[in-house]
């Protein structure tokens, strides 16, 4: 197996690397109109006059949807039995996002079922 070097954390093993994720991703595929969608977003002279909130709205929640996520914002949820407000709840599905925005706020905190992430970052 390749060795890879650039790896100096202990997020992803080689074998996961060399052998799970190409039978779940499409390396191959051409991706250079997204990464150009996402070069054309980032303006380091913008970003550093920005407020987080700013930053969000103008780099971060566009990121997001390039990437084919649907969000919601600043939505309190029960996570490892806390109450937190993460930054976006990610939806891999619009779908998704429906279901959980039809769902009555109190089983919102709860729910587990949908296919749901939660993003927080710092600025």
């Amino acid at each position: 197996m390749q060795d890879f070097y650039f790896l100096s954390n202990n997020l992803f093993t080689t074998y996961t690397l060399q052998e799970e994720f190409p039978k779940l991703y499409d390396f191959k595929k051409d991706l250079s109109s997204l990464f150009s969608k996402l070069q054309a977003l980032y303006d380091t002279a913008k970003f550093d006059s920005q407020n987080e909130h700013q930053f969000e709205d103008d780099f971060i929640s566009k990121v997001l949807q390039i990437l084919g996520w649907h969000t919601i914002r600043q939505e309190e949820k029960i996570i490892q039995g806390k109450l937190e407000k993460p930054d976006f709840l990610l939806f891999s599905s619009l779908e998704d996002k429906k279901a959980y925005e039809k769902t009555p706020f109190f089983q919102c905190l709860y729910q587990r079922d949908f296919r749901i992430q939660s993003l927080q970052y710092r600025y």
